[in-house]
């Protein structure tokens, strides 16, 4: 019984003790590295050797969100991250994924510089995303303006009929757009009254998007709601923009030269042709094609 007792005791005690950690924070790096959050975790201002993140909490940080990492104790137990509200300490447990190199499109401006920054152009689109500079640029061309929302959803799967909207916008007067009408029985998979129809007849017009005929007749299909792939987006765009395509070569894939051009323009975002191209990657695409030609 007695035996009994004293493990109870010495379990309980164990169960009561503080929880040490194998940090240092007294002696930490400044470094430029970014990480995960793997568990939602409150940021705290203080650290504690045995204790690790200690003190007032200056915001949460959840699940899923991308943080840059500013200092790291020489054990790499404790962790300063970079939050819109400030900097605090965190435990090496909350992260995963870290990275020792900056974010992409990191901004490298010193912290004052940073605080008189204006605010992003979209609700959900951080200052620091590696396509900001493209996205802004084909908004201000009156391109994209996001949703009732304020939002642009970058990170998004681009869908046909988004696509031909887009590249409707880039390359044909708002007049034009304004007046266009796709007729009844084009294409059998559209909704009547559907926002993007009259892009899809302009679309058609200019040979982007025509159409498939399911076994040679009957009514083309042009999938609107279908995700875009990097094969068709980069056709499309050397369409819409009359870029000058090479023949496929015999036993080359018939993407090759679409991707080939695009790729002499530093518009080509993804090395896969299968790659599901996303909205922001779109905008840079377009970005920098418009570029080239007004600069050529």
């Amino acid at each position: 019984m007695k035996k009994i007792l004293t493990l109870s005791v010495l379990t309980l005690a164990f169960l009561l003790s503080p929880k040490t950690y194998a940090g240092d924070c007294s002696t930490r790096t400044e470094v430029n590295w970014h990480a995960t959050v793997s568990s939602v975790t409150h940021v705290r201002v203080n650290c504690d050797d045995h204790k690790g993140p200690v003190g007032d909490s200056i915001g949460v940080v959840s699940a899923g969100d991308v943080v840059r990492i500013v200092e790291v104790d020489q054990n790499r137990e404790y962790f300063i991250i970079e939050t819109e509200n400030g900097r605090g300490f965190i435990y090496k447990s909350f992260l995963k994924d870290i990275n020792e190199f900056p974010l992409p499109g990191a901004n490298t401006q010193s912290e004052p510089e940073v605080q008189a920054q204006e605010s992003s152009i979209f609700s959900d689109l951080r200052l620091d995303h590696q396509y900001y500079a493209e996205i802004a640029d084909v908004k201000a061309r009156g391109i994209i303006s996001g949703n009732s929302e304020g939002k642009v959803n970058a990170d998004a799967p681009i869908n046909r009929a988004e696509l031909a909207k887009i590249l409707v916008e880039a390359t044909i007067d708002s007049q034009t757009i304004a007046t266009a009408s796709l007729p009844a029985g084009i294409f059998s998979d559209v909704e009547t009254g559907a926002w993007y129809l009259p892009y899809l007849q302009l679309a058609k017009e200019k040979g982007i998007m025509t159409g498939d005929k399911k076994d040679g007749f009957g009514p083309k299909t042009v999938r609107p709601g279908d995700f875009a792939n990097g094969a068709e987006v980069a056709k499309m765009i050397a369409i819409a923009f009359n870029l000058e395509i090479r023949a496929a070569a015999t036993g080359e894939a018939w993407f090759v030269p679409y991707l080939e051009v695009l790729d002499g323009m530093n518009a080509v975002p993804y090395s896969d042709a299968g790659h599901q191209v996303t909205r922001a990657e779109m905008m840079l695409m377009i970005s920098r094609v418009l570029s080239q030609q007004e600069g050529s």
